[in-house]
């Protein structure tokens, strides 16, 4: 993480480690920061979303998880 802070790809790969870890709290923090850092690539910012609904899930909100997959689940809402 320090040599490359800035790519959305290790931060989805840490949030998804966080969320088998069964930490889903962490997991969406690192998942939000991916989508932050995913820029125009909308793959790797559907992929941080979809870990985003599934951290709120494990934490217990299934309507934010629903809305989420909905819109990213089809392509771009």
């Amino acid at each position: 993480m320090r040599i490359r802070p800035n790519d959305p790809l290790l931060w989805v790969r840490l949030a998804e480690l966080q969320l088998a870890n069964q930490d889903p709290v962490a997991a969406e923090q690192l998942a939000r920061r991916a989508v932050s850092l995913s820029g125009s690539s909308e793959a790797l910012a559907r992929r941080a979303w979809l870990l985003v609904a599934d951290a709120r899930e494990a934490q217990g909100d299934q309507i934010e998880a629903r809305r989420i997959r909905a819109e990213w689940q089809t392509g771009r809402g």
